[in-house]
């Protein structure tokens, strides 16, 4: 039997993920910058004492929070427990409570998240180690996702297996609702798959819902059923499939959770996926999650499972 090698890139850059992660989060805590309210007309004037002067929030200097701007006189914009300042380091948007975009599972990720605006995009890979009886698996998954509308998103994503291409994958995204006081949100996802080696194709239609649970926990299911067809054989397989995580932020830029993903076919066959996780954000743009955690469903049964997914927005 050939062995297969894990290419040692990747093996590196896994490594590397799991020792930068803590430093990472560590960096990005902003520092307390002092207030600079004064009585007279500066340049530097910090009325809300977020840390970002007034000229920077209100942009056009007419008084009124318009588009993409914050207000300078709130120290949190949009009321979700991140400060402007936190949420101009973070690189996220201070005028939206994140807790509908971020956190969301690392393994079954979202294609973006359900309060998704007109224009945004993404650029991941999710990379998986999985140690089995006939040598390392290495499972790599580039992806792009863009939101096309308001609430509307598809993606573009190319699993592979080591070296090898093993399917070809899309998904598109919608949101039908999202609570006023963004406590809660729901919408659906449809996705797409066409598996290479074993020559399946499969289609998923699931429910998409989130609640938050105070300030730091979020709540997130995904549910729903699948299609499997076997092209050489023309047989057809029912698969049902939950995946239900939670997360707690322990900072602004630190999230921890356990997401669990469960599968069950039509034959009784019974799959499942555990894996803790943190998420850190890095800089304006790009954040990274680590995972630890275990799988059945492979040929030598319960799997340990090394996970990390690199994200890049734009």
């Amino acid at each position: 039997m050939t062995s297969t090698r894990t290419p040692p890139t990747f093996v590196h850059a896994l490594l590397l993920s799991l020792l930068f992660a803590p430093g990472a989060a560590r960096a990005w805590v902003p520092s307390s910058v002092a207030c600079a309210a004064t009585a007279t007309p500066d340049p530097e004037q910090d009325s809300d004492c977020d840390g970002l002067p007034d000229h920077l929030e209100d942009a056009n200097q007419n008084g009124r929070v318009d588009l993409g701007e914050t207000d300078p006189h709130k120290r949190d914009t949009d009321g979700d427990g991140a400060s402007d300042m936190t949420e101009y380091l973070a690189g996220t948007d201070a005028n939206r409570d994140a807790f509908l975009s971020f956190p969301e599972p690392m393994v079954f990720d979202l294609v973006r998240g359900l309060d998704s605006e007109r224009g945004e995009l993404e650029f991941n890979a999710l990379l998986r180690l999985r140690p089995r009886s006939e040598g390392m698996l290495l499972q790599y998954a580039p992806e792009m996702e863009y939101a096309f509308g308001d609430g509307m998103a598809a993606e573009l994503e190319l699993p592979m297996e080591n070296e090898r291409v093993a399917a070809l994958k899309s998904a598109l995204q919608f949101t039908f609702h999202v609570d006023p006081h963004r406590r809660w949100a729901h919408g659906i996802q449809v996705l797409a798959e066409a598996k290479l080696r074993e020559k399946e194709t499969e289609l998923a239609l699931l429910h998409i819902g989130k609640v938050r649970a105070g300030e730091r926990v979020s709540l997130i299911s995904i549910s729903g059923v699948q299609g499997v067809h076997a092209r050489q054989s023309g047989d057809v397989h029912a698969v049902g499939l939950v995946n239900l995580s939670a997360f707690y932020a322990v900072a602004q830029q630190v999230i921890v959770g356990v997401e669990t993903n469960l599968r069950l076919d039509d034959a009784l066959a019974f799959d499942w996926l555990v894996m803790p996780q943190a998420h850190v954000q890095l800089n304006h743009h790009a954040r990274m999650q680590v995972g630890l955690g275990a799988a059945k469903g492979g040929p030598s049964g319960v799997e340990p499972m090394l996970s990390t997914r690199f994200i890049i927005e734009m």
